[in-house]
């Protein structure tokens, strides 16, 4: 399959990732650097879509061309998704059922261009005699196995500290009472209406106490990674003009920040993208 080779195997980002290869190979960017974009990364998402559908276009074009200097046959994803569509018709009206299969998993990455995307998904009969089948029910299988795991049953550790925090709050909030009164004539300011100064020991103590900055990112996919690295490069060209105040060494993913690190001595940014 031509989409398999050309366009997953060698253009996904978890496997050969060559389509940034690509775009500097056909120098693609030609033009587009410059005017505060110094990468590729850093173009509009719309310029980038352009140059990587180039590009998978272009790798596809020479993954046909050598396996056919090779003498193999390739088939596309729409001869493909027609045959299969034809096959699986003419089975339901031989036999008059369709057959058990689950069509998103012989979708190619093009999704509804392609026939066997409107097919939707197979029936899912089980035939009898199934050797295979699970003799108890499974969910009831799985929350017998749940409680007699002695690990599954307990609490995560994040989880406890979070309770506790909770707790402590609960606990040390002061109980307040509103009063109201009826007031006539003049009435003179109460004393603690009146802002009173700052004590100079606590504004002295809050500038000499030392801070350290941590960044943290949370993403599918590598956006957010990308600029928290951006922003973390940019914290510290001016960290240093700052005194009393740290940075930590790198960019950390979300999952390895834990209740207990919350304290008041670090400042916490947080990068999250729910798209990208």
């Amino acid at each position: 399959m031509d989409a398999e080779i050309g366009v997953r195997n060698l253009a996904d980002s978890f496997r050969y990732n060559v389509l940034s290869d690509m775009v500097r190979a056909l120098d693609l960017t030609h033009g587009k650097l410059g005017h505060g974009f110094e990468t590729f990364e850093d173009l509009p998402e719309y310029e980038k879509l352009s140059m990587l559908s180039r590009d998978q276009a272009e790798l596809t074009y020479a993954v046909n061309r050598s396996l056919i200097q090779a003498k193999v046959t390739m088939s596309d994803s729409l001869t493909a998704s027609m045959k299969w569509c034809q096959y699986d018709e003419g089975f339901r009206q031989k036999n008059g059922y369709r057959l058990p299969a689950d069509p998103y998993w012989l979708a190619p990455p093009q999704g509804s261009i392609i026939p066997v995307w409107h097919r939707g998904g197979a029936p899912n009969y089980q035939p009898k005699p199934m050797i295979s089948k699970h003799v108890q029910d499974p969910i009831e299988d799985w929350g017998r196995e749940k409680h007699l795991c002695p690990i599954a049953s307990q609490p995560s550790t994040a989880v406890v500290e979070v309770q506790e925090l909770q707790n402590l709050a609960a606990y040390s909030k002061p109980e307040t009472r509103v009063l109201t009164y009826e007031v006539t004539g003049d009435v003179e300011p109460l004393p603690h209406s009146v802002p009173s100064p700052r004590p100079v020991d606590t504004v002295q103590n809050l500038q000499l106490a030392s801070r350290c900055i941590e960044i943290y990112f949370c993403s599918a996919e590598k956006f957010a990674e990308k600029l928290a690295t951006k922003l973390h490069q940019w914290t510290s060209s001016y960290i240093e003009k700052v005194s009393n105040t740290s940075l930590n060494s790198k960019v950390e993913s979300l999952n390895s920040l834990y209740a207990s690190d919350l304290t008041a001595d670090k400042i916490f940014l947080l990068i999250v993208s729910s798209t990208g």
